[in-house]
């Protein structure tokens, strides 16, 4: 883990000895480059005894924060493989942009491809399938405390059992079927749109001719009343 706040003048082993009481059992002062001199920050790495990275670890009286280290992918500048530098390298020297035997300033090809995994880039490019492999062989040696064949055994298993699944999944359906599918519920919306428009229509026809009726009854009974009204009046 990454243990923040440490007193960047402590020597390596004053400070594996203070943080020893908290399960330390090995420290990596970090540094920044200042104007080409290392200069120390109070940024420790540190190896826990255990497996899993505590949050925080307490040195009375202090209490440090620790997050998570993830290691980065190093890659060979000399074959061009991951998991080891150049001057640890056995291997001949291979272009980076066409992955031939000669050294990276000599490659005569004019078109890319990666020595990893064939893709039509260089092998040193980010979005090669081999470096987000490494990414997760490299989280797991983190979270494991294993071996770099154990993780990348690990990984193996993991896109193993993803292919298994997804070789299970149903087939895509066919994009005629689909067209298929889809006219057949436009044309079973439409149907069952008209007959609502047709049943909507049906009972406003119904509404105004009763209220016409019922407009005629009331009338009719107006003038019934009206000529009673003037009998009366007349008799008078």
């Amino acid at each position: 883990g990454l243990v923040r706040g440490v007193d960047s003048r402590l020597s390596p082993s004053e400070t594996l000895e203070n943080l020893s009481s908290a399960g330390v059992i090995a420290v990596h002062r970090c540094s920044r480059m200042v104007e080409g001199v290392k200069i120390p920050t109070e940024s420790v790495i540190a190896t826990f005894a255990g497996v899993v990275c505590p949050s925080e670890i307490k040195v009375w009286p202090l209490v440090f924060r620790v997050d998570a280290f993830n290691s980065r992918p190093l890659q060979c500048q000399n074959c061009w493989r991951f998991g080891h530098s150049a001057k640890a390298c056995k291997s001949g020297s291979r272009g980076c942009a066409c992955g031939e035997s000669h050294a990276k300033e000599e490659c005569p090809e004019q078109q890319e491809k990666c020595c990893l995994c064939g893709g039509a880039y260089s092998a040193n490019c980010p979005d090669c399938p081999a470096r987000a492999q490494e990414v997760q062989v490299l989280e797991i040696i983190d979270k494991r405390r294993c071996t770099r064949r154990e993780a990348f055994a690990a990984v193996k298993e993991r896109a193993s059992c993803y292919s298994s699944a997804a070789a299970k999944c149903p087939p895509a359906m066919d994009a005629s079927w689909t067209q298929a599918i889809t006219a057949a519920v436009e044309k079973s919306v439409a149907n069952a749109m008209e007959r609502i428009m047709e049943t909507v229509s049906t009972c406003i026809s119904q509404v105004v001719a009763q209220a016409a009726r019922q407009d005629c009854t009331n009338n009719g009974s107006l003038l019934e009343y009206s000529g009673i009204n003037i009998g009366l009046a007349l008799a008078y």
